[in-house]
């Protein structure tokens, strides 16, 4: 019975997995409560579902995305999205694999916008395409903010929407991934965990919760943080994270429960797509394209406490009067990129994250108690105009034998304003060397 219909739910076809609505839905109730089960999460929904019809959509050759929205929860936007980027053997039978890896995004974007939608080549190149054609499973959520429109004037429902929420739903995905992986032949092993940016901290959240569970229950072979920290030995960074989580917590005291950023950065993108020679409304004295590329290449200006130094999300190319150009990647992949941004993010789960980094003992967060209990093999990817090497230090926190790092800098520190920045990681020309066949062939030993 379970066989048949998680077949139905996310192996086979739309139109089959429709057809098979009143055998599909209560065993993918199952599945789900299975993963709850396994993450000892509270997952209380009254009825696990799916949201939406399955789809699928042919990325690159045989490689194929399958996905769909679950319910998770009781309220209107407790629903998670999941991915599945696989090889087929033939029209919708996905091919044998037996390496997996389910990856998470941060900040601003869902598993779409971060990882899949733009590549630096018009063949549909991206990291989990990359991943998939070389065979490995790929799995990628987007977490439950992603789902909430622009449209929605009441956000006091994101007012407790911090990291455990997260945590518990990234358990979910992997918990569902393994099941399905299970009932269609292609074994019960664990999942390798990506995280990139807020992903990250989440990933290495999950899997310290984790630890703390027997063996059997486990769903995580191994960790790939890329670009970020979720500690600190920087004392400065360590302030500015403070402050951070300071201020999101006193906005979400005074009854604001969402970061907008996405709202307000979305539409800059947009721009620079119809409009690049406009004025900009946002930076005066730019157009609408160098808006959006100062945007990218300047990002820590408009941080207050930037997490490094220089931190932007891809290099530019400057002179004295400011960006003239991306150097790392396209400005209309860029472009692209910036418009998908989501428009609400919780501030409680921000400020968790800052609160982590923060180590404040009278604001201690659970969400870093257990790094030393993290066993798995641990690769961290870094930028070196992203967090880079300032990501390393919460590797040596870890209980892990196998630890190992891979960061790509092309400047000294002090000129870490034109190196390769934290979305390049995923867009730039030079991306699939630099980076994904390096986690290619860390997951494939692994």
């Amino acid at each position: 019975m379970l066989r048949h219909a998680l077949l139905a739910t996310l192996a086979l076809s739309p139109v089959l997995a429709l057809s098979s609505t009143a055998v599909a839905a209560p065993s993918l109730t199952r599945a789900i409560a299975i993963a709850c089960e396994s993450n000892d999460s509270d997952c209380d929904a009254p009825e696990k579902s799916l949201a939406a019809p399955i789809s699928r959509r042919v990325l690159a050759g045989d490689v194929v995305e399958y996905r769909v929205d679950v319910r998770v929860g009781p309220g209107a936007y407790d629903v998670i999205g999941l991915h599945r980027v696989v090889r087929e053997s033939a029209p919708s039978v996905p091919a044998p694999t037996s390496k997996a890896v389910m990856m998470v995004h941060g900040d601003a974007w869902d598993f779409e916008a971060a990882f899949l939608a733009a590549g630096p080549t018009p063949g549909g190149a991206s990291l989990p395409v990359h991943l998939a054609a070389h065979g490995i499973d790929v799995w990628g959520i987007d977490l439950g903010w992603t789902r909430v429109p622009a449209n929605e004037a009441d956000l006091s429902f994101m007012q407790s929407w911090g990291f455990s929420r997260d945590v518990r739903d990234i358990g979910a995905a992997l918990g569902i991934a393994r099941v399905v992986r299970a009932v269609t032949g292609h074994g019960h092993g664990r999942l390798h965990l990506l995280g990139w940016s807020r992903g990250g901290q989440l990933a290495y959240a999950y899997a310290g919760a984790e630890s703390q569970r027997p063996a059997g229950l486990r769903h995580v072979a191994g960790l790939i943080p890329v670009d970020i920290y979720l500690e600190t030995d920087d004392p400065d960074l360590r302030a500015g994270a403070c402050q951070r989580r300071a201020d999101e917590r006193a906005l979400v005291a005074s009854g604001q429960y969402a970061n907008d950023l996405g709202a307000q950065v979305g539409p800059l993108g947009l721009l620079a797509q119809i409009d690049p020679a406009g004025p900009s409304p946002a930076f005066p004295g730019l157009d609408n394209e160098h808006a959006a590329m100062t945007l990218g290449a300047a990002t820590f200006l408009l941080m207050p406490q930037p997490p490094v130094p220089s931190y932007h999300l891809t290099g530019g190319l400057w002179d004295e009067t400011g960006v003239l150009d991306l150097a790392y990647t396209d400005p209309a992949v860029w472009f692209d990129v910036l418009s998908r941004a989501r428009p609400f993010q919780p501030l409680a789960m921000i400020a968790d994250a800052d609160a982590a980094a923060c180590d404040d003992p009278q604001d201690d967060v659970p969400f870093d108690d257990h790094l030393a209990d993290i066993t798995v093999p641990t690769f961290y990817v870094g930028a070196g105009g992203g967090f880079g090497a300032a990501g390393i230090y919460t590797t040596t926190l870890l209980g892990s034998g196998d630890v190992s790092s891979h960061v790509v800098q092309h400047f000294p520190e002090e000129y870490r304003l034109l190196d390769v920045g934290h979305t390049d990681i995923f867009q730039g020309y030079e991306a699939e060397t630099l980076f994904w066949e390096p986690i290619r062939a860390w997951i494939t030993a692994h």
